[in-house]
């Protein structure tokens, strides 16, 4: 949420909620936290990806 302050702080734990979902049961975790950001951010609206990849 820090890294997207503009945005609902609902709208951020949801995504979250969803890529630790999709990754919830991956044999294996060690990238696991870097994978779920990741996915997190692409589920964010556009505009938001794009701030955060530059």
């Amino acid at each position: 949420m820090r890294a997207h302050p503009g945005l609902d702080a609902g709208l951020v734990q949801s995504s979250v909620r969803t890529a630790y979902e999709e990754l919830r049961y991956a044999r294996v975790r060690t990238y696991l936290p870097v994978l779920m950001e990741r996915r997190a951010v692409d589920l964010l609206p556009p505009d938001e990806q794009t701030e955060r990849h530059n």
